[in-house]
């Protein structure tokens, strides 16, 4: 194969070397200095040990990381190398984002998307560059030890700084906060203490708009709105779960009490729409499996497509919710499910899914990495202790198998199904736990 004859001959090391004699001042010689870049992702994609190589072995992760200084203008060079570094740390596996963290290149990164806190990028490669670093950052911070460097570095800090400021860059740094809060208690903690439930909870329910701005910044379309709800519901169920203190957890669990419950009303609206999408993706690959059956990978791909992962993010804030154990919440989240004709069956069976998803990854899991099988394992558990709070018992058959679906029988199962699901606990702790929430609120 070509790219293999290319690589056996030094293909990289050549690239390198030229591109660290080029001056991109003359324009011929920054025409090939984009033409170099071209090749090295084209070689990425047609073979993606190229990005393992170049991660970890070339000269070419230094010199994409010299090409990101924030002080340089901006042209099509600089926002072509942030790409090609996005796709390198993408593809290169484990070794080329722990090279890149040798190099310090989370901060460096960092570096290059600060000054966009208070400024929306000026032209379209500007804002192409700054989508593409952040792509970098995510590339990274998948790492649990980049996690913490992203931690150290303040990036948490930065990133909040950057949703408070309300230009374009926030989406990329919700995504970024998304990211760094999965499975990094450090992080959730760092968030909720720097204040960033404000600026996350606006764009959870769709009111943080981005300030007027000139040139290419990214404009409010339908895309950057589904994405940001998206990434705003991760972030939470992240926090809720990783927070390492009830004071915190509390903090985020009594943004859902604030102004009659309106954020309760938003979760369950979320949950009830991609739930919609998810059921007629279902109903759409049923009908096509009469002719011929469907690869159960490519029927779970579809139903992620149609949104299963925030559907089950929404589930998971529910039940955290849920868990908390404050009354008020608690009747405002089976009454919207009750309006719908659903229990907390359709909550629970939704779970059930979503750990065993999780069971399944980690036994993958357990013989390529330990330290990823734990985490995983954590999770499962996690999960078990949301189901058991819902009323889940593994192994014991759930009170009302006519909920099992979220529907009710003929019979009058809807009022016993109600009684059952109101008896919330015991009342002194129902009032413990509506003080709690109430404290943290004020």
């Amino acid at each position: 194969m070509l790219v293999d004859a290319l690589l056996e001959g030094g293909l990289l090391d050549a690239l390198v070397q030229r591109l660290g004699a080029l001056n991109e001042e003359i324009p011929e010689e920054a025409t090939a200095v984009y033409n170099a870049l071209s090749v090295a992702e084209n070689c990425i994609e047609l073979k993606s040990e190229v990005a393992e190589q170049a991660g970890s072995q070339s000269g070419l992760l230094e010199w994409l990381l010299r090409r990101l200084r924030p002080k340089a203008e901006v042209d099509a060079n600089k926002q072509y190398a942030a790409e090609v570094l996005a796709v390198v740390l993408q593809a290169g596996g484990d070794a080329a984002r722990r090279r890149f963290m040798d190099l310090g290149g989370v901060d460096r990164a960092l570096q290059s998307v600060a000054p966009y806190r208070s400024r929306d990028p000026g032209t379209t490669e500007e804002e192409e560059f700054v989508e593409n670093v952040f792509n970098v950052l995510c590339a990274v911070i998948m790492d649990p030890a980049a996690k913490d460097a992203f931690v150290e570095a303040e990036g948490v800090e930065l990133m909040v700084l950057i949703l408070k400021g309300r230009t374009a860059a926030r989406t990329g740094a919700l995504k970024c906060l998304d990211f760094a809060t999965t499975g990094c208690p450090g992080a959730c903690d760092r968030a909720v203490d720097q204040g960033a439930l404000g600026s996350i909870f606006a764009l959870f329910m769709g009111k943080l708009k981005v300030k007027g701005g000139k040139g290419g910044a990214k404009r409010q379309d339908d895309a950057v709105q589904a994405e940001e709800e998206e990434r705003a519901v991760s972030v939470i169920s992240n926090l809720l779960a990783g927070v390492t203190s009830k004071a915190r957890r509390d903090r985020v669990a009594a943004k859902f009490v604030e102004n009659e419950f309106e954020k309760c009303d938003r979760l369950m609206e979320i949950y009830f729409r991609y739930g919609a999408r998810v059921e007629a993706e279902e109903a759409r690959l049923a009908e096509e499996a009469d002719e011929d059956d469907v690869d159960e990978d490519e029927l779970l791909l579809s139903r992620l497509d149609a949104g299963l992962y925030t559907l089950q993010q929404c589930a998971l804030v529910a039940a955290e919710l849920w868990a908390v154990g404050d009354i008020g919440v608690r009747r405002r989240l089976l009454a919207l499910l009750h309006q719908r004709s659903r229990s907390l069956a359709a909550l629970r069976e939704v779970l059930l899914e979503h750990r065993a998803t999780l069971a399944a990854e980690g036994e993958a899991e357990a013989e390529a990495e330990a330290a990823a099988a734990q985490e995983r394992q954590k999770r499962v558990s996690h999960v078990t202790g949301l189901l058991e709070a819902l009323g889940h018992k593994d192994g014991a058959e759930e009170v009302g198998q006519a909920e099992h679906n979220g529907g009710v029988d003929a019979g009058g199962e809807s009022g016993g199904k109600r009684r059952r699901e109101d008896s919330l606990g015991g009342e002194e702790e129902q009032r413990a736990s509506r003080q709690k929430v109430d404290n943290a609120s004020s």
